[in-house]
């Protein structure tokens, strides 16, 4: 046996040996639930549910289970450097019910399916991962992350021309397809993913791709505008900012004296209602300062102290909200890690981010193919952009939010996979995914 063979041999039982088996057939309940995932206004107000929180989209992501671990040619082993990351956060998620359990002396129905609703999010990082093993699959799954969005925005414009205003009011803030959400969320939706889309625009040459994309991003961004969501305005520019920094480090040290000049000025053109959301957080007078970033330091304090009865633990599932006089959540993810997962629950997140910030970079960095750049560098603006959006309120734990940062970390992940196998030194740089 040559050495050829020896190689194909061992490439294929580690399962990093798909791209040149021809096409693989999707696993289409998986694109079924890419597409559904963020139109929670359909799959819980307009399909029927089984009961016990049991939904259409609850029995989509199991029967796309079922078609990885039954498929021969997906049910291959994948390992990568976020698979025990993501496991140890699934871990600690449970483990917060457990120390609910012992520290409030109570665990309902309703908590352990609040718990099984955050897990969906991570567990279709591996249904993503195992089922997507070729270029044409990284394709369709980013296309159905796409096509929903058309429709989103419908909704979206429906709701904002019913209390569309020329001043700011607190009943401009709207849900748009996350209907049991608010208005924070979808603001964070559309802040993250539009920079993989701007990222794909960037890099992708393709007029036809381009067109779709730009129609898509101009309507993403004037969702954006209109959600009245500072935290959300500030997590797109900080995402948009990583890109570019990684991208081109020299233009973006010419833009920023540009945007310190001019940045007030540009602030100008914003719709009134925007600019008078913007201004309320930078009052002078405390008293006069918006009531929702003044709480949001109160909490913050409330957290704190949490924090320092149980460091290293934390008191447990949605414990804060029992212990908060105003029966409020911490309005910041990272506080919230704090107060119920403790030191633990918090560096297991920190390295999640850190890893998907570095899996995103290594594959603009390494490959040539323009798709799996932008892909890369993508994931890093998302990355960057969710973990700011955090310190705002958690933006993490809501799997019509989260969910696509899954999908798009396995992607990334497989092409990652798929760029070195093609590289001259596979083996070496194989064992560091």
């Amino acid at each position: 046996m040559n050495d050829s063979v020896i190689i194909k041999k061992n490439h294929r039982q580690s399962s990093f040996d798909t791209s040149d088996e021809g096409p693989i057939k999707p696993n289409y309940f998986l694109l079924l639930i890419v597409f559904l995932i963020p139109l929670q206004n359909i799959y819980i107000g307009k399909l029927p549910s089984l009961g016990g929180g049991i939904n259409f989209l609850n029995v989509s992501i199991l029967i796309a289970f079922l078609i990885w671990k039954t498929r021969p040619e997906l049910n291959i082993k994948t390992q990568t450097s976020l698979n025990k990351p993501i496991i140890f956060y699934i871990l600690s998620l449970l483990f917060a019910l457990v120390m609910r359990k012992v520290t409030l002396g109570e665990l309902t129905g309703e908590h352990i399916a609040h718990v099984k609703d955050i897990l969906l999010a991570p567990f279709l990082f591996f249904i993503t991962l195992n089922s997507v093993r070729d270029r044409k699959g990284i394709i369709l799954v980013i296309g159905a992350t796409v096509m929903p969005l058309l429709y989103m925005f419908k909704v979206f414009f429906a709701q904002y021309r019913d209390v569309s205003s020329w001043h700011y009011d607190d009943d401009l803030r709207i849900r748009g397809t996350f209907s049991l959400l608010g208005s924070n969320e979808l603001a964070t939706f559309y802040s993250a993913y539009t920079l993989l889309l701007m990222a794909i625009f960037y890099f992708v040459k393709n007029t036809k791709v381009r067109v779709v994309l730009g129609v898509m991003i101009f309507l993403n961004l004037f969702s954006l505008v209109y959600s009245y969501s500072r935290g959300a305005y500030l997590g797109f520019v900080v995402g948009l900012f990583a890109m570019f920094w990684h991208i081109n480090r020299k233009l973006v040290i010419i833009m920023i004296p540009v945007m310190v000049l001019f940045g007030g000025v540009m602030i100008n053109f914003l719709p009134t209602s925007v600019q008078e959301r913007v201004e309320s957080i930078f009052v002078e007078d405390e008293s006069q300062r918006d009531e929702s970033a003044q709480s949001r330091l109160i909490f913050w304090g409330l957290a704190f102290e949490q924090f320092l009865q149980n460091p290293i633990v934390g008191k447990g599932f949605l414990t804060f909200v029992e212990f908060n006089p105003y029966h409020l959540d911490t309005h910041n993810y990272y506080m919230k890690l704090l107060a119920e997962q403790g030191v633990i629950g918090f560096i297991i997140f920190l390295v999640l981010l850190w890893r998907s910030s570095k899996v995103g970079r290594n594959l603009y960095d390494e490959s040539d193919d323009p798709l799996y750049k932008a892909l890369g560098i993508g994931l890093f603006g998302i990355v960057v952009s969710l973990a700011f959006g955090n310190i705002f309120g958690d933006r993490f734990t809501h799997y019509p939010l989260s969910a696509y940062f899954y999908v798009y970390l396995a992607l990334t992940l497989r092409a990652l996979i798929l760029t070195r196998e093609k590289s001259p030194v596979r083996d070496v740089l194989i064992r560091k995914i």
